[in-house]
């Protein structure tokens, strides 16, 4: 094919999102959107597309500067969604206008740990400083909730201006945008990138190539493999890690369907048991989170098992007898410091657009305006510290990563059923789990506050042992060995 102006490795969320941005700012601009139509594996096609800026903030949002301006980032692109939504359907025939789906119930109850309480008291305390509306309620006027009694929410509030879309059927209205504005769409999985001249060659599977002046890498926690074959770049950026999710979309119960998104807050290491109703009719039910060393495509017997059982007992017994229409299993990409990586990098034309863990679709109409701008050369609305090429981000010490790591251990325990034994307590497991988590960090020489979901990857993994290698590589070098005042 000709050559284009861009190719935009990676057809989820972000890459479209930029593609839209980029022609509303330069309609003269020749872009191809690389990428396999089914989406196998990506985090977009398997979300439930909350857009969750207060629902997921946990006790750990305020750690520190860099994560405030995390959180801000995210209530930026609480703000825009309306006018994106308003925006977009300007531009559509009627049957193609989308609406967001406004109000999210947050419930907290007993089956985690103590951080579910934290999280809920730190949202609460957020929506109240930044004078955001929401109100606590009793949870039996939540429509379609009704969860086992010994599993009842002990608070609960709503958040009206909060809520979701659905992200499938958004995703294919900009598509079907950016087709009529001539951008190429290839249903290709991308195998690698080179330079080529004074531009770029992204190789496909068929074993074609696209030609370009400049590329974007927007392929989610699959961005890795594509760096990975250039081991001197890949080395100056924080390693993305796949954070494997699974959902299930379900039949709704017909006398009593659920309307608004209703979740708890995040979790053991994952973000909270939620619920999303979608426009087919359907009920989405996400989700999970473990990371791994590699993406996964296929759902896990016990993990769905888990996500359905959830469902049955906390969210509404009758979901027993409901149809399980479909499952999805997607790969968040997970950076090693858990900052994202947007920007340009050292090689000439080529840039980044990943490592937004769970909020990528939440923060797309911010970071695809962030990276527009910097594509074209124009002045930055949003100043940050995300690029890609960069020295880990600290958030927490290794003492503060250590007590994080054994709350959400504990949480994950009670979450799977676990009761303490009536001879012990909790506080003996936990005094068991923190002397293996330092021998951990000591043997292999850590000293890096590594997030907890790293951590729980290793202790939960069926093969703990393959992943030391890289977390050496990562954690251990001595530009990563800052720590938090």
């Amino acid at each position: 094919m000709s050559t284009v102006d861009l190719s935009i490795v990676g057809n989820g969320i972000l890459g479209l999102m930029t593609a839209f941005e980029l022609t509303n700012k330069n309609p003269n601009l020749k872009i191809a959107v690389i990428g396999p139509a089914d989406r196998k594996g990506g985090a977009s096609q398997a979300s439930g597309a909350m857009l969750g800026c207060f629902g997921e903030i946990t006790d750990q949002t305020f750690v520190n500067e860099q994560a405030d301006k995390r959180f801000m980032m995210a209530f930026d692109a609480h703000k825009r969604w309306p006018s994106v939504i308003e925006n977009l359907n300007s531009l559509v025939p009627k049957a193609d206008q989308q609406e967001i789906n406004m109000g999210t119930f947050v419930v907290m109850n007993p089956c985690s740990g103590q951080i579910e309480s934290d999280s809920f008291r730190e949202l609460v305390s957020t929506l109240q400083r930044l004078n955001e509306p929401h109100e606590e309620i009793d949870p039996r006027d939540i429509e379609g909730f009704n969860p086992n009694e010994n599993l009842r929410p002990l608070r609960s509030l709503v958040i009206p201006n909060e809520g979701s879309l659905d992200s499938r059927r958004f995703m294919s209205v900009v598509r079907s945008l950016l087709e009529q504005r001539g951008v190429q769409f290839i249903e290709q999985k991308a195998l690698g990138f080179h330079q080529d001249g004074s531009g770029f060659s992204v190789d496909l599977e068929n074993s074609e190539t696209v030609q370009s002046t400049k590329c974007l890498l927007a392929a989610g926690a699959f961005t890795q493999d594509l760096l990975d074959a250039h081991p001197d770049l890949a080395d100056r950026i924080p390693h993305l890690f796949p954070g494997v999710g699974f959902s299930a979309n379900l039949e709704q119960v017909p006398n009593n369907p659920i309307r608004k998104v209703v979740r708890t807050p995040n979790r053991a290491g994952a973000c909270g048991l939620h619920v999303v109703p979608q426009s087919d009719g359907s009920l989405y039910l996400g989700a999970s989170n473990d990371l791994y060393l590699r993406p996964q495509t296929l759902p896990m017997t016990g993990i769905v098992h888990f996500l359905l059982e959830c469902g049955i007992e906390q969210i509404n017994p009758t979901l027993y007898r409901s149809n399980l229409l479909q499952t999805r299993t997607g790969n968040r990409p997970v950076s090693a410091d858990g900052f994202p990586l947007v920007g340009e990098t050292s090689i000439d034309g080529l840039y980044i657009l990943s490592g937004t863990y769970r909020d990528g679709f939440h923060k797309s109409p911010v970071l695809a305006e962030m990276m527009a701008e910097e594509i074209l050369g124009e002045e930055p609305t949003w100043q940050h510290d995300y690029q890609p090429e960069r020295d880990l981000i600290p958030t927490v010490t290794k003492e503060q990563s250590i007590k994080v790591y054994l709350d959400h251990l504990i949480a994950a325990y009670y979450e799977h059923g676990w009761r303490a034994p009536k001879i012990s307590s909790q506080d003996a497991t936990r005094q068991v789990a923190e002397e293996k988590i330092r021998k951990f960090y000591d043997t292999h020489g850590f000293d890096f506050g590594i997030s907890a979901e790293i951590l729980l990857m290793h202790e939960l993994d069926s093969n703990p042992g393959e992943a030391i290698p890289l977390l050496k590589k990562l954690f251990c070098s001595t530009k990563t060995l800052a720590s938090v005042s």
